[in-house]
Order: structure tokens, then C-alpha cells, then sequence
């Protein structure tokens, strides 16, 4: 059944006395907060327009920088891939130090207002495809991955190839919304991938 959101809002408790901040902000606080209740799961994405993203290429200085972001990255998928840690206490990354030595693979970091908020491994080619995707878990759901993800498509303009693996449905989820362009899209036992032409 659809509900009024109208309605719901109006039976919020937003003037309870007990507050201390200024009527408006309280209003403007519960109604968020509502809002985001009733919002499908994965639907609700919020930036400050302030909010200065960039998406820059990693110099080799950075890599330590990118292989702790990459650890980050690797203790989250590993409650879908069921990676265990190494003998010194790191996931590891195999393929790191490629990435400053062959001409077809990209490191960037992502910056949100100048702290360091991600990581984006890029292999070029045809297609073009997303090795590795990552933004802290601070900034997620915010718009922020989205943006930095378009931005890391337009350097790369013609075919692309992204593929999720099999159970990360979040991420399956984030590349329907993230990429900018139409695709097609497949899926078996491997997992989830969609297909498109970037300007």
C-alpha cells in the first residue's frame, strides 16, 4: 500500500519540548530522518553541493597510501569472498606494484574536501574495466562514490566492462545507479556485470 509521506510527516514528534535546538532544525532534522525510513533500501543518496569530490591519478609516493586503502577494501569483501589474513596480519594485494609499472593499469585516490575518502583501481583497454572500487565507509551513501565513479569513466572514454561478483548485491546495486550511461547487463554463477559505451 503507498504511503502519504505528507501524512507520516505530520505525525512526527518534531516540536517534543525536550528538544534544545531552534524549531526549524528540529523539523528539518525529523523530517530527514522520516524521510529516510520510508525511502526504499539503497534509494536515499545525500551530497552537500559544497562538497568538493576529486578523483586524481596516485603517484608512486602514494602507494602506501593506496595498498592500506586496498586492505580496507579487502576486510570488507572478504564477509562475501571468505579471504582469510596473511602470516603477518595483511590481505595483501598482488597485483599492487603493477600499477605504477604497466601502461594499462591506473591507480587514483579519492578526496573528499581534501582528506583521502577512497581508492579506484583502473585497467585500460577494450574494454576499459574497474579492477577495484573503494570509499570509506564515512562517506558512503552520500553521493560521493557515484561522482567519483563518473569521474573515472570520463577518463576513459569507449567501452567499459564493470563486474560485481557473485553476493555483492550493494555493489550491483551502486554501478545501476552510478554509471551515466545506458547498459547491458548480465549475470551467472561468477556474478553481475554491465556493459556500456563512455563518451
Amino acid at each position: 500500500m503507498a504511503t502519504d509521506v505528507g501524512q507520516v510527516l505530520d505525525r512526527q514528534p518534531c516540536d517534543n519540548a525536550r528538544y534544545r535546538y531552534p524549531r526549524d532544525i528540529r523539523q528539518l532534522a525529523c523530517r530527514l530522518i522520516v524521510f529516510h525510513s520510508l525511502a526504499p533500501v539503497g534509494s536515499l543518496v545525500w551530497q552537500d553541493p559544497q562538497m568538493e569530490i576529486d578523483v586524481a591519478p596516485a603517484p608512486l609516493s602514494q602507494k602506501p597510501v593506496v595498498r592500506r586503502l586496498l586492505e580496507f577494501n579487502a576486510h570488507d569483501f572478504s564477509q562475501i569472498d571468505g579471504q582469510e589474513l596473511g602470516p603477518h596480519g595483511e590481505f595483501g594485494y598482488p597485483y599492487l606494484d603493477h600499477y605504477w609499472t604497466e601502461d594499462d593499469r591506473h591507480p587514483f585516490l579519492i578526496r573528499v574536501g581534501g582528506h583521502i575518502a577512497g581508492v579506484v583501481l583502473v585497467r585500460s583497454g577494450e574494454p576499459h574495466q574497474i579492477a577495484e572500487f573503494f570509499v570509506l565507509r564515512k562517506y558512503r551513501r552520500r553521493g560521493i562514490g557515484s561522482t567519483a565513479a563518473r569521474q573515472v569513466l570520463r577518463r576513459f572514454p569507449g567501452s567499459w566492462e564493470v563486474h560485481e561478483i557473485a553476493g555483492n548485491d550493494a555493489a550491483v546495486n551502486f554501478w545501476r545507479r552510478a554509471i551515466p550511461h545506458d547498459y547491458q547487463e548480465t549475470a551467472d554463477e561468477s556474478g553481475t556485470t554491465q556493459r556500456f559505451i563512455a563518451d
